[in-house]
């Protein structure tokens, strides 16, 4: 559980430090997880509106080279198994991915994972998306 809450740490962090949307990337099948710059902006970037020499470059400059790279990655235990996975109450269990978006205002989508682990805990992990902030619930 260490690893997604980490995760969710550094994807508010990172959207509200370098004011851009961060998304997290949940692999059901292989358990990783990643935090990256949403894909939209890694094509492009807007230009800073409040750049005085904006004007002379376009209207729109591209994002560095780096910005495919994961800025988190982890991968969950063998032992520990999803129960549930659901972003914007959509159930992403069976799917390829699930992707989290995390905002520059500090708010993101509707996260909810709950993980099983090798003594029969549950844990249900869930965002407020207000904050970002993490609400840890033991269910059994």
């Amino acid at each position: 559980m260490g690893d997604v809450i980490e995760a969710c740490q550094e994807a508010r962090t990172a959207a509200i430090l370098q004011q851009r949307t961060m998304v997290l990337t949940v692999l059901p099948e292989t358990r990783e997880l990643r935090v990256g710059i949403e894909e939209a902006e890694q094509r492009v970037r807007p230009a800073d509106p409040f750049d005085r020499f904006s004007r002379f470059r376009g209207t729109q400059q591209p994002a560095s080279a780096t910005a495919s790279a994961p800025l988190f990655a982890a991968q969950l235990e063998r032992t520990v198994s999803l129960e549930m996975l659901d972003v914007n109450f959509i159930d992403h269990l069976k799917a390829p991915a699930a992707r989290v978006r995390f905002f520059p205002n500090g708010s993101c989508d509707e996260f909810t994972i709950v993980l099983q682990g090798a003594r029969n805990e549950w844990r249900q992990l869930s965002l407020d998306v207000l904050t970002s902030t993490v609400e840890l619930k033991a269910l059994r």
